[in-house]
């Protein structure tokens, strides 16, 4: 059984969004002297609405966020094994999400089949886990995008969607070819949320 605390509540009552304090709580107790296993099951029931309500926060990231879900790829089940080189311990340690809170773009480079989309939705999931606006999108659908957004003159509009995302995973770069135009618009997508702060 989870020990109690009002500290706990606390925190609780925060993720919530209850208009309530741990004091009014606690003088709620000895008003109605609740003893210490009454005290826990509070606190259970109290836990248990804190956890659904962060487990449904993420699974509606995860729906935006357009990652692929039936097969979900996470840092659990990538084989690091399978890597070679001296990059490897630096790849195991993208888990932490450092280059995220540090506002630093990264690129996942290697041969075909060496787990860089499966990487690189890892590093989404876990975004989405930890409560960051993801959003993965393929290269050629970036370009389609572009396209459909030059044709009207929303190309503002566009770019300003794809800034506003806290994780912007672009996949598989090298397989498509952008015109002038595009491939100037996506250097204005990368120095603009190089120069933003999500």
């Amino acid at each position: 059984m989870t020990d109690f605390s009002f500290d706990k509540l606390d925190v609780c009552f925060k993720i919530l969004k209850l208009d309530i304090t741990s004091a009014e709580m606690a003088a709620f107790a000895e008003e109605h002297e609740l003893n210490n296993s009454q005290l826990k099951a509070m606190q259970e029931v109290f836990d248990y609405l804190h956890h659904k309500k962060l487990q449904t926060t993420i699974d509606t990231m995860l729906r935006m966020s357009r990652l692929p879900l039936k097969n979900l790829k996470t840092f659990d089940n990538f084989d690091f094994s399978v890597l070679k080189g001296r990059d490897v311990e630096k790849l195991e340690s993208v888990s932490s999400l450092s280059a995220l809170y540090a506002h630093r773009n990264l690129a996942f480079i290697g041969p075909a089949g060496t787990g860089k989309t499966h990487l690189a939705q890892a590093f989404g999931y876990e975004c989405c886990k930890r409560g960051f606006k993801t959003y993965f999108i393929k290269m050629t659908e970036l370009r389609d995008r572009f396209d459909t957004a030059r044709r009207s003159g929303r190309e503002s509009k566009v770019l300003n969607g794809l800034i506003r995302y806290s994780c912007l995973i672009i996949d598989e770069v090298g397989h498509c070819d952008f015109d002038k135009e595009n491939t100037r618009l996506f250097f204005d997508l990368i120095d603009r949320r190089c120069n933003s702060e999500k």
